[in-house]
């Protein structure tokens, strides 16, 4: 599934990432939630520096595996905060265009450079219920 560039669940509408600071209402696109994952699912967030492979823990927490670039050259264990623009305003469990990703990683925040794009590329089936 390829949420690049359009796919934001509505429920999570609000201001845009460009409307941030000015203050204007739209919806939240060019990106995902990863509260709206199931566990296990692998995002692969390409940056303007790096590729982030991130499989998810627990999407409700945002506790993830993560590994791409120095920071994180093997799998590692993270919270993601969500997106911002280097301000205090983040968009919490969130990861889209135009804006950099914020871990906490080990007690500390690591913040990426800006995303170029953000995809889902794994989903794995649900269990079947037995008639």
């Amino acid at each position: 599934m390829d949420i690049t560039p359009k796919g934001v669940n509505e429920k999570h509408g609000t201001s845009s990432s460009a409307d941030l600071e000015s203050g204007t209402a739209s919806k939240w696109t060019d990106g995902i939630q990863i509260d709206e994952l199931d566990d296990c699912e692998m995002v692969v967030a390409q940056t303007t520096n790096t590729v982030y492979e991130i499989t998810v823990r627990c999407a409700r927490t945002g506790d993830v595996l993560v590994c791409g670039g120095k920071r994180f050259p093997e799998g590692t264990r993270a919270q993601i905060m969500g997106a911002t623009c280097g301000g205090p305003t983040v968009k919490v469990l969130g990861i889209y265009v135009g804006m950099s990703i914020e871990f906490l990683c080990q007690s500390r925040r690591v913040v990426t450079s800006p995303v170029l794009s953000v995809k889902v590329q794994s989903k794995f089936p649900k269990a079947q219920k037995s008639a």
